[in-house]
């Protein structure tokens, strides 16, 4: 979730008095947060599901600043990071990784690709492990 406010947009963890379950009744509260207590401070602000807009990483390249655009419409933050040419160190570096390093590398990528959620005919659905089950 991305805290929106005033249209813009920070990476600010959903604050605990409010619930964090993730159901589409919670999510939809996080949306319109004119409800709570003006002594909270979030009333003028909402946490928005994010949505990876990213493509596959090129040959050479690594993930640089990240980009976060607002889709109003949904209520949805799209989230893309810029792609970024390697150093010649960096290349010799990635050259140099084991088989295991590879492997272990490439398998938290997919976790992360699993886990981060998705959204179906404007529904946000959760994908973390607990979700699956």
């Amino acid at each position: 979730m991305i805290k929106v406010k005033d249209g813009v947009p920070a990476r600010e963890p959903v604050p605990y008095f409010l619930d964090q379950s993730g159901t589409p009744e919670t999510l939809a509260l996080l949306l319109d947060l004119s409800w709570t207590d003006p002594a909270l401070g979030v009333q003028d602000a909402a946490w928005w599901r994010k949505e990876n807009t990213e493509g596959e990483l090129g040959v050479s390249k690594k993930w640089g600043a990240e980009v976060l655009t607002i889709d109003a419409t949904r209520k949805v933050m799209k989230v893309a990071r810029k792609y970024v040419a390697m150093t010649a160190a960096e290349k010799a570096a990635r050259d140099a990784l084991t088989a295991e390093q590879w492997m272990a590398q490439i398998a938290a990528r997919r976790y992360t690709a699993e886990t981060a959620g998705t959204t179906i005919e404007g529904m946000p659905m959760d994908t973390g492990r607990d979700s699956q089950g």
